[in-house]
């Protein structure tokens, strides 16, 4: 009976133990499953910045090229008949390069340009192109002179003709040392009325014979609306035009265009230009025949007056003996500067 009832005992604390180490295992095998997977999810985290570390540390990376700024016209100012002075900006350091776009939309190269404003003389206009409108554009361009972007294209223009002369139908007019020859051009054939530059352009004459002109100083001005009588008197305006050379010489058959001068033009009133000839050297001026009085009526006074406010009474060229040579147009054109 005592052995029944111990082996009962003992087989019910054999089964007890084996339960509790069941418990017991089961526990531990769920606390090391956690820590695995905290492992797995924590050897992403680490592992992975490390590895693209030392990826990238064996990687050689070129640098993103800087695109070449694109170079701006800043200005295109006519500053004569057939001159444009061109003013850029541009950021960058390779060398920048320019075309001209024509008015017949032909192009043309003018190179590599280096300081600005840079001056660009413009094909000669003639005909029916008195008064061109010349478009610019310009590119960068590397040390191998390879084109990149063009600019945004900016439009120039030159000084646009307001007064064309006669100059067919001459003959020899000489002996003009020491006098002063004045040409009024009434308002009817100025065609721009309004201005703040004017350049003149002067014709010596053609016809045999002809010894060229010798000037010591001209003079532009509006006629004195005060003195109707007396058409050759200048107005408070009288100016006077800087020449390139003292005296300046304008050869037989040559046509010389003068410098560019600041002057408020007003085309709505009669303009006079007035010549000082040299005393001591030749010169003769082209007379014309059948030029109209409005573009080329002239007086000549006896002495270099030019510069007087108030000059002495002049002589008109039909007063001379030849009332059909009552006229010398020594201006082939007149340029002004308009905005």
């Amino acid at each position: 009976m005592f052995r029944i009832i111990r082996r009962i005992y003992l087989v019910a604390d054999s089964d007890n133990h084996k339960c509790a180490m069941t418990s017991e295992t089961k526990r531990g095998t769920l606390e090391l499953m956690a820590e695995w997977l905290i492992l797995l999810l924590l050897v992403p985290v680490i592992v992975a910045p490390v590895v693209l570390v030392l990826s990238f540390a064996g990687c050689h990376f070129a640098p993103k090229a800087t695109p070449i700024p694109v170079p701006s016209i800043d200005s295109a100012t006519g500053t004569s008949f057939n001159t444009i002075s061109v003013a850029w900006g541009y950021t960058g350091s390779d060398p920048i390069r320019f075309q001209r776009t024509n008015l017949d939309n032909s192009v043309t190269d003018l190179g590599i340009q280096s300081t600005s404003p840079f001056p660009d003389t413009v094909p000669t206009p003639t005909g029916s192109n008195q008064n061109p409108s010349l478009t610019y554009q310009y590119q960068a361009a590397d040390d191998d002179d390879t084109p990149l972007d063009w600019s945004t294209a900016v439009s120039g223009k030159t000084f646009e003709s307001t007064f064309d002369g006669m100059l067919n139908n001459q003959v020899l007019g000489s002996g003009w040392e020491g006098y002063t020859l004045v040409q009024r051009i009434e308002s009817v054939d100025l065609q721009i009325k309004s201005s703040t530059a004017i350049q003149i352009v002067l014709q010596a004459s053609t016809a045999a014979g002809a010894s060229g002109a010798s000037i010591d100083a001209i003079y532009i001005s509006q006629a004195d609306p005060n003195q109707p009588t007396q058409p050759w008197q200048p107005a408070t305006d009288l100016m006077q035009v800087p020449l390139p050379a003292q005296p300046f010489v304008v050869a037989a058959g040559a046509a010389v265009a003068l410098p560019p001068v600041a002057y408020m033009f007003d085309g709505s009133k009669p303009l006079l230009v007035a010549f000082n000839f040299n005393v001591s050297t030749a010169s003769s001026v082209a007379l014309r025949i059948s030029v109209p009085v409005t573009q080329a009526a002239t007086y000549y006074f006896q002495g270099a007056e030019a510069a007087l406010q108030t000059r002495s009474a002049g002589y008109t060229l039909a007063q001379d003996g030849d009332p059909t040579l009552s006229h010398v147009s020594f201006i082939a054109n007149i340029y002004v500067f308009v905005v």
